[in-house]
């Protein structure tokens, strides 16, 4: 876990407790219950000196934010002022020390209140993958030239991230990529940089897809039979599909088809 910061949410820890609340209230629990759950998760770290007081700041940050927190967990936050708890890691600091001091007792007078402006419990967006395995897409690039990229498969075991995989084929022109030029283009090897020929392969979580949605035109379908990729494949956001090709052509220089 990491710290980046002396604010009460500048920490991994803290992130990933409020976070876990959040996924089990958009699951359709209720604050207290996902908090309980949360806090059972997370048992481990309740004895540890620097993570336990972090666990009851996340439970505190979350619980406060839609409306007022549990006394049980309040007692513990009031709990790491009174007893200066979970500032160990800021003692070679004394700067620091003074600043995580001061935040952490200014959080706990905030928390120890109720919200008078909660917020709404969050409620689970479904973001379905946005094309089908076997899809052919047209991929304008930023220069106005289109490239080719077939979608591999779908992942909709997160519901909030559905997620394809596609893959970047060798084909950059002024023309929109038919359904030809699909089963003919080869794969793309990326050769620039570091890549040392490894496939132009990418799992697309829904990222400012959105934003990104005009440059993508899907030309037809091809059947999938046998394809088969590596497990190791990085996620990105759909942004970056297309940009491979044109570092890869310029790495070679190479212009249009």
């Amino acid at each position: 876990m990491g710290t980046w910061s002396t604010a009460i949410t500048g920490d991994d820890t803290v992130a990933d407790v409020m976070g876990d609340v959040v996924d089990r209230i958009k699951q359709g629990a209720t604050v207290a219950d996902a908090s309980s759950a949360t806090q059972r998760k997370f048992k481990s770290l309740l004895n540890d000196a620097d993570d336990g007081p972090l666990v009851w700041l996340g439970l505190a940050a979350i619980q406060w934010k839609h409306g007022r927190v549990e006394p049980r967990v309040l007692r513990q936050v009031q709990a790491l002022v009174r007893d200066e708890l979970g500032l160990d890691r800021w003692r070679d600091d004394p700067k620091a020390l003074a600043k995580r001091r001061e935040v952490v007792a200014r959080f706990v007078a905030q928390v120890s209140l109720p919200n008078e402006n909660p917020k709404p419990l969050p409620k689970r967006e479904v973001r379905a993958a946005p094309f089908q395995a076997g899809d052919c897409l047209a991929v304008r690039v930023d220069d106005g030239r289109y490239t080719a990229v077939l979608v591999l498969a779908e992942d909709n075991s997160r519901p909030e991230l559905g997620m394809n995989l596609v893959a970047g084929l060798d084909y950059l022109s002024a023309s929109r990529p038919t359904l030809a030029d699909f089963e003919r283009s080869p794969k793309l090897l990326k050769v620039h940089g570091q890549w040392q020929g490894q496939q132009d392969l990418l799992w697309c979580l829904p990222v400012g897809l959105k934003k990104e949605r005009e440059r993508f035109q899907l030309v037809g379908q091809l059947a999938l039979d046998g394809i088969a990729w590596p497990r190791d494949i990085a996620f990105g956001a759909w942004g970056l599909v297309g940009k491979q090709i044109v570092l890869n052509r310029s790495h070679l220089g190479l212009t249009d088809d």
